[in-house]
């Protein structure tokens, strides 16, 4: 199984979380969750994104962020 990767990203309006999967080394796909929504990944998804040769790059949604700026 494939697993997902976590990652803290600092932008102009505070940090955000992002979550990838799928192959490392990939064509990167932006999954946009909607709202509300979260930046968690499927297992099937990440699965078949490895197996494709893609990674999938998520986020939380603004109204899930972490806002640490004004």
């Amino acid at each position: 199984m494939s697993e997902t990767r976590t990652h803290l990203v600092d932008t102009p309006h505070g940090e955000i979380l992002v979550e990838d999967g799928g192959s490392p080394d990939g064509l990167g796909v932006v999954v946009h969750p909607g709202s509300p929504g979260s930046r968690l990944l499927s297992g099937a998804g990440v699965e078949s994104a490895a197996e494709s040769g893609l990674r999938l790059l998520s986020f939380d949604t603004a109204t899930a962020a972490r806002p640490t700026r004004g």
